[in-house]
């Protein structure tokens, strides 16, 4: 990997043309292998050393030689990573997570590549990979030459990259490139999406997400009469170290990859089911084994701006829409508080007494009599008013006359319900039962000599409940001649 990175310098210090990296039977289409098509490279190895020997010095080495084989299998590897095999499997450390202990993901923040073995030249294959993409644009793989060599004459190659989040495959056999684009969902959404390039020698297909839809495949011929992708150069992960614009104007690509680098992580990456061992790249720049500093925070704003629009104006219209229901629900709450009684209980009785077990909602009004005349004043029968002063005592008897009078002749007064405010007691009465006057007491036990103290008029009442008065107090008694009882 080394040499193709730096082919150019070595060729300028040795003063020589590297013709080949990797010795390549395969690379030249149905050189060897005219019936199957498919050729890979075998390495034979001999048990007899191979020896050089000059004049002064001698080199002993393996005897290895490149071998094509006319068939698309691989040998079964051993363990890799330090696993163990047990039977056709291998019990693997921790963290290693392919099935021959292999490290599968790999990432990139948009600055680095990664380098692996190339494709081997099979008449039908699939290549599969999951992606995660945090940005629009990058260039996921490439794999093809590394220099222009007019020598050889090949040009095959074949990449895969992110066009505003749409895959764009170009793969080109060598005679004329194939550019298939798939504009059915983008890629760099956050999520992991699967990718399946399926190449025969007749038909070049994407899928994703393993979708058999028109609209989420893309299938398209090979251009030209060659039938198969022939590359030599290393398969370069999520960026390249070319400059693959100048290199496709010398190779006369029809259309050019793109050297933007790849944002997001890479896993599972298989070569018909060969998994790559991708935490072991034979060379790397800026690559996360296992993604795991991959930056995330793309991916969270990388959403279509027409979305977020979309959200902004859902969000605005549900936020008038509470307004509006707030708004509406105060309207309705003041109207209500308009027309509400103050008071919270309010009782419909049949009928109404003076001890209400509603004691915070009755009608008060009932049990209220409106003052018809002053304070000091009192109204004889015939309607004249007396003025009441402080030094004179009030006729009491004409003022209840008076009244009764007033009480009698008011049209809207009805006796009954008088009586029934008195007559009918409730259960939340706090004066308690009326029966307490009737009760039976000691005479001994009352003591009315308070009433002496009411004056002339309240002595018929002292003498029949007071004390005997004393034979001073009868002589001394003089009934006033202007007393009358009503």
């Amino acid at each position: 990997m080394a040499i193709s990175m730096h082919q150019g310098q070595i060729e300028h210090e040795l003063g020589c043309e590297i013709l080949m990296v990797n010795i390549d039977e395969c690379l030249k289409e149905k050189n060897f292998c005219k019936e199957s098509l498919s050729c890979i490279n075998f390495l034979n190895k001999s048990n007899v050393p191979y020896a050089v020997y000059t004049n002064t010095t001698s080199f002993v080495g393996v005897n290895a030689v490149i071998s094509p084989f006319c068939k698309c299998e691989f040998p079964k590897h051993f363990c890799y990573n330090g696993g163990t095999p047990v039977g056709e499997t291998c019990v693997c450390p921790v963290n290693y997570d392919g099935p021959r202990c292999e490290k599968v993901s790999i990432g990139f923040n948009g600055n680095g590549y990664a380098l692996y073995p190339t494709l081997q030249s099979c008449a039908d294959f699939t290549f599969s990979f999951d992606i995660r993409a945090y940005q629009p644009d990058g260039l996921v793989f490439y794999v093809g030459p590394t220099s222009y060599r007019s020598s050889t004459g090949v040009q095959d190659f074949m990449s895969l990259e992110l066009h505003g989040g749409f895959p764009v495959l170009l793969v080109d056999y060598g005679t004329g490139t194939t550019r298939l684009d798939m504009q059915w969902t983008k890629l760099h959404d956050g999520n992991q999406h699967h990718i399946d390039i399926i190449l025969s020698n007749t038909s070049i297909e994407l899928q994703v997400d393993k979708c058999k839809l028109q609209q989420c495949l893309a299938l398209k011929t090979p251009v030209g009469s060659n039938v198969l992708l022939n590359v030599n150069g290393p398969l370069q992960v999520g960026g390249t170290f070319l400059d693959l614009d100048k290199l496709g104007r010398q190779m006369n690509w029809d259309a050019r990859p793109s050297v933007v680098p790849f944002s997001g992580c890479i896993s599972n990456m298989t070569f018909n089911k060969k998994l790559y061992n991708l935490g072991f790249p034979s060379f790397q720049l800026n690559a996360e084994v296992d993604c795991g500093n991959v930056r995330t925070g793309a991916y969270t704003l990388g959403i279509d701006s027409s979305f977020l629009i979309a959200i902004l104006i859902c969000c605005a219209i549900l936020l008038m829409l509470l307004l509006a229901v707030i708004v509406q629900r105060k309207k309705t709450d003041d109207n209500y508080k308009d027309t509400d009684d103050i008071r919270e209980n309010i009782i419909d009785y049949e009928e109404e007494g003076g001890g209400e077990g509603d004691m915070t909602g009755f009608d008060l009004d009932v049990l209220r009599c409106t003052s018809m005349y002053g304070p000091n004043d009192a109204k004889l029968p015939n309607g004249h008013l007396i003025k009441g002063s402080g030094d004179e005592v009030p006729d009491i008897c004409g003022f209840l006359d008076g009244k009764k009078h007033h009480v009698d002749n008011d049209p809207e007064t009805n006796p009954f319900d008088d009586v029934r405010h008195y007559a009918y007691e409730g259960d939340g009465n706090t004066t308690g039962s009326l029966s307490s006057l009737a009760s039976v007491t000691d005479e001994g036990d009352l003591n009315f000599d308070y009433l002496s103290n009411f004056g002339p008029r309240f002595r018929k009442l002292a003498d029949m409940y007071g004390e005997d008065p004393s034979d001073e107090e009868e002589e001394n008694y003089q009934p006033a001649a202007s007393e009358s009882w009503c």
